[in-house]
């Protein structure tokens, strides 16, 4: 149920969106888990470096909502992440998903990490189908008049319908003419508005256009926002990715949201030390006083010596090519 202490304080918004758009944050959270479990120490967490300001804001809520996954709050049918070694691996989960988004395939150090979030809402009573007009067209909706009340918020014009679900899990909606394009505003706008509300007695039941959204989001915002492993090597969200459907009808709704996240090591690869001139080798054991063996080898034995008798080894040697 919503709360209803009073808030008249007006949104700010620095730009606003006529078009459908959409928000999800939690698969980008489940994305930031599984890049933890590749490069934070067990139990460890990621301190990660910001370059805009909504970079800035998905870390402020990152350790809550981390938090808020660990506490089960989803069902493991609900929200899941994995790792990946390929950027193939990772779009092969997606499509098995339902989903077409993909990562782009770079050269190591790179790895992949992706969530899927599916969750569903049944209304409390099921509503009837019914048709919605709206200027000069006519829209398929539902009329639902038990589990819904209708309230009002001291800072928006429209009322805002409640729909009870059997989950427990509420449903906010409220006309708006132009909301926040910037998907942090648009988040604290609804959450400002599923609070401070008052009975609105004049409405009983509330019709509702049925929705069939799919959409890939735009959410290149989070390209180049860094971290480190345990090595102290630094990398980088390289690419990021979404798709979000929505479904509603007169029986409930079903959200679907897939990212993915191609991350970078920024490190300048380390050259290998080349011994190109002449050297000394010795060859040590534990317990002698002496090398077993000392040589200085110029160019003139530089030469494959092709079978060496190492004696037996029941383990392929590395770099061999048998």
């Amino acid at each position: 149920m919503p709360k209803t202490e009073t808030d008249s304080t007006a949104t700010v918004v620095s730009k606003t969106t006529r078009e459908t758009t959409s928000v999800s944050l939690w698969p980008h959270f489940g994305c930031a888990r599984g890049v933890a479990d590749r490069l934070a120490p067990p139990g460890g967490k990621l301190k990660w470096t910001t370059c805009n300001p909504q970079q800035e804001r998905f870390v402020s809520l990152l350790d809550a909502g981390l938090r808020e996954m660990a506490d089960k709050n989803f069902s493991p049918d609900e929200l899941r992440y994995r790792v990946t070694d390929t950027a193939a691996e990772m779009n092969r989960w997606f499509k098995e998903e339902g989903f077409e988004i993909a990562l782009s395939e770079a050269p190591p150090p790179a790895f992949y990490a992706g969530s899927v979030m599916k969750v569903s809402v049944r209304w409390w009573k099921p509503g009837t189908k019914t048709e919605l007009k709206a200027g000069k067209e006519t829209f398929p909706a539902a009329y639902l008049k038990e589990g819904v009340q209708v309230w009002k918020h001291p800072s928006h014009q429209y009322p805002v319908v409640y729909v009870r679900t059997k989950s427990g899990d509420q449903v906010y909606m409220t006309p708006h003419d132009a909301p926040p394009a910037d998907p942090f505003e648009l988040t604290d706008l609804v959450m400002k508005l599923s609070s401070g509300v008052r009975p609105c007695g004049i409405y009983e039941g509330v019709v509702l256009p049925f929705v069939d959204y799919d959409e890939k989001i735009d959410v290149s915002w989070l390209v180049r926002m860094q971290t480190q492993d345990t090595l102290d090597r630094p990398w980088a969200i390289a690419e990021a990715v979404q798709q979000t459907k929505f479904k509603m009808n007169h029986r409930g709704a079903r959200v679907e949201s897939a990212a993915g996240w191609g991350m970078r090591c920024l490190a300048v690869p380390k050259p290998p030390f080349k011994i190109d001139r002449p050297f000394l080798l010795w060859m040590q054991r534990d317990g002698l006083s002496l090398p077993i063996f000392t040589g200085y080898f110029t160019e003139d034995v530089w030469k494959d010596p092709g079978e060496i008798d190492l004696g037996p080894d029941d383990d392929q040697e590395e770099g061999d090519d048998e």
